[in-house]
């Protein structure tokens, strides 16, 4: 696209969409195997920019298998960590933007850096939302209790990366990913459940739970009868997730 730029800091590209007068970052993250392109048609992120005065930008991961560094209990592997935070860096001292509207978007094994991302250097972070990628490694390698507002969207019927986790790559189950954070950002037992549209042309609905007196947002979609590679529709997603950006 004639409109994109690629960006290029310490030797990774990344591709940028810059909105026309932005004043907030949506960073996408793609899964493994996956690209910059893909993740940025799935949340729409041209359409994304320009609605909400956004720089879109898109790097490229370089783990083989994984994609990004993403297991928490590897402490020892930070150059993704350092690479993302000196991306931020340069865009934010580029266009003037601070902290108050820098938002994540990984899909799969991008989902799994967010929560990486999370533990890390969650005060970099207004919202992250991750479709169909959870926690990895062990919580006890997570030790921040710094809040940040978190959307997980996933599936049931996801066979790749499964709503119960999966001993291989050590991916915890969903349910124990939020109630990480469910600890971390103070919320109550309580959750109120709303329905809202389907993210797939053949999708019936998305069932999202929101849990309630959190010091920062956190909420569950579960979406139905969606498969890990599907077709989904961006304008979709963005409207379960629209609350977080407005």
């Amino acid at each position: 696209d004639a409109s994109e730029v690629c960006s290029q800091i310490e030797g990774r590209n990344a591709i940028v969409y810059a909105g026309a007068e932005p004043n907030g970052i949506a960073l996408f993250l793609h899964g493994a195997p996956g690209s910059p392109q893909k993740v940025m048609k799935i949340y729409g992120a041209h359409s994304l920019a320009e609605t909400h005065d956004l720089v879109a930008v898109a790097p490229i991961g370089d783990v083989a298998v994984w994609g990004w560094e993403s297991n928490n209990n590897d402490s020892d592997k930070m150059s993704d960590i350092l690479y993302l935070e000196a991306l931020l860096n340069d865009l934010q001292a580029q266009y003037g933007i601070g902290n108050d509207r820098v938002y994540v978007f990984g899909y799969s094994a991008g989902g799994f850096m967010n929560y990486r991302l999370a533990c890390q250097m969650p005060e970099r972070f207004t919202a992250m939302i991750s479709l169909s990628g959870q926690f990895r490694g062990d919580f006890s390698s997570c030790t921040t209790s710094t809040p940040v507002a978190i959307h997980h969207l996933h599936s049931r019927e996801d066979l790749d990366v499964p709503y119960s986790g999966r001993a291989r790559g050590k991916i915890q189950s969903v349910d124990q990913t939020l109630a990480h954070w469910q600890t971390i950002n103070g919320c109550s037992q309580d959750t109120q459940l709303i329905e809202q549209s389907g993210v797939t042309p053949t999708s019936p609905e998305t069932q999202t739970h929101i849990f309630q007196d959190c010091e920062k947002p956190l909420r569950l979609s579960i979406m139905k009868q969606v498969e890990h590679e599907d077709n989904y529709q961006a304008d979709k997603l963005l409207e379960i997730v629209s609350y977080l950006l407005d």
